[in-house]
């Protein structure tokens, strides 16, 4: 499946600014259709200041790709049309949110709404499209969706560098800590460990079938969330790559997710990949279920994409 179309929301911030620009790249890059709308529910005197100037940028960019970009569109008079527009792409590029902290429980801004309700991939852009992504670096799970969240990342990312960084569960382990270690560097290890160590060198293995131009396997425990940052940072990655397991909004606002920490926090864009999405973008219904029987047959625990561990043994 190609990534055929992209939609855009911008609030006409600098930072919405630069989620038109990237998203203009990319759709002119992969040959994608490209829709502009201005945020959901903005106001019409907002609107009708915002859209001509948007308009002017949209053409510009259109020139500069030599691509035609459209038209902006209205914002979405609700947010049931909102997730319909969404529902139509393939790719919702949404600016980095301004928002955190005790506020989002009760006014949850456009990247919390869009994570608990598109049924998309998500790029949150907090950088100039003028700024390479160079490098990435993408959490994986070792689960069934593992290559389909690399080969969406690779569509995306055009050739990357990637690191793919797993996180073991619970407290940091002998020779292993937030700040990721390439694999073979570490004391002596445990059962899990190893097993974590083989499924991720063999993913890396495989990682140019993906569209990855190289793949580093590290491996890390403890906080989820804390191990993303540490190894964008230690990687210089402008890019990071995750999954997410979708959750109820009580539970979102009680537990948070790993998807929502790290698209409020990350110093870099994060693309953010629903897992029903990618079941259905890899048609892995029937392999999710043959992985869940595996797993409760070998007794190793395994990190879902929202950051959740499960241990079957």
């Amino acid at each position: 499946m190609q990534i055929r179309s992209i939609v855009v929301w911008t609030d006409g911030s600098i930072a919405g600014d630069s989620a038109v620009d990237r998203a203009a790249q990319s759709a002119a890059r992969l040959g994608a259709a490209f829709t502009v709308a201005l945020a959901p529910l903005m106001g019409d005197k907002q609107q009708r200041r915002l859209r001509p100037r948007v308009a002017r940028r949209v053409r510009q960019l259109g020139r500069q790709h030599g691509v035609a970009l459209g038209a902006v569109q209205a914002a979405p008079a609700s947010w049931a049309e909102a997730w319909t527009m969404a529902a139509t792409a393939d790719l919702l590029v949404l600016p980095a949110p301004w928002r955190a902290g005790c506020s989002r429980l009760w006014q949850p801004g456009l990247v919390d709404r869009a994570l608990r309700h598109a049924d998309c991939a998500l790029l949150v852009v907090r950088q100039p499209a003028s700024v390479a992504w160079g490098r990435a670096v993408a959490a994986v799970d070792l689960g069934a969706r593992s290559p389909a969240l690399l080969a969406v990342a690779g569509r995306l990312g055009g050739d990357l560098p990637f690191e793919l960084l797993h996180v073991l569960p619970g407290l940091p382990r002998r020779g292993l800590g937030l700040r990721a270690a390439p694999l073979g560097l570490r004391g002596p290890a445990s059962a899990h460990q190893l097993h974590a160590e083989s499924e991720l060198a063999q993913l890396a293995a495989r990682s140019s079938s993906w569209g990855l131009a190289a793949a580093r396997p590290m491996l890390a425990s403890g906080d989820t969330a804390s191990a993303i940052f540490v190894h964008q940072q230690q990687a210089q990655a402008r890019l990071a790559v995750l999954g997410h397991a979708r959750r109820s909004s009580l539970l979102a606002a009680l537990f948070g997710s790993v998807a929502s920490t790290v698209a409020h926090r990350a110093a870099c864009d994060v693309l953010v990949v629903p897992d029903a999405w990618l079941d259905r973008w890899a048609g892995l219904g029937a392999v999710r279920r043959e992985e869940k029987e595996k797993k409760e047959e070998g007794g190793f625990t395994s990190l879902r994409p929202n950051g959740d561990w499960a241990s079957t043994g």
